[in-house]
Parts: C-alpha cells; structure tokens; sequence
C-alpha cells in the first residue's frame, strides 16, 4: 500500500507531536521504531516520517515495516561540529 504525500510529517512536525528533539527522532528511525523516507538521493535529503508510525508510537502500539518506507535508509545527523580546517579538507 503506497501512502499519499499528506500520510508523512516532516522531522520538524514529528518532534512537536513527539515532544522530542531532532536526535531522538532520528534514533526513532534508526531503530525501526518510526517509518520514514527519505527524498531524493542525497545525504542532506530530506526525510519524512509516516503519520501512522508516529500515532503507533504515541499509542505504544509496534509500528509494522512497509516496502515503500525503509528506515534504513535514513542517515544520522553527525554527532560532532567540524572544525573550518576539516570542513575545508571535506569540500577538496
């Protein structure tokens, strides 16, 4: 079953409903535990998360996997600030 593009919140929107940072929402993902997606191929994509996993969540109810929506594919942010001299190396 595909999901229509107003079943998703933003990462933004999911940390209000959640009462939760940017980070745990991102673990969230990481463990399986919220469905989301990523747009586009990109590192820095943005992601969205299904509204249903989130009422699951709130619920206490297990969120179940969907082929279209794979939280694998979901980067964390990174944990540390680069310094200017390694973000100058980074972007040689």
């Amino acid at each position: 079953m595909l999901m229509t593009e107003d079943q998703y919140l933003s990462i933004q929107q999911t940390c209000e409903r959640l009462d939760r940072t940017r980070w745990t929402v991102h673990r969230l993902i990481k463990a399986g535990t919220l469905r989301a997606r990523k747009i586009g191929p990109a590192r820095n994509a943005e992601v969205q998360v299904a509204k249903d996993s989130v009422d699951a969540y709130l619920a206490g109810r297990p969120v179940e996997a969907n082929a279209d929506i794979k939280a694998k594919n979901v980067d964390l942010p990174p944990r540390r600030e680069l310094s200017v001299a390694d973000a100058i190396r980074a972007n040689a």
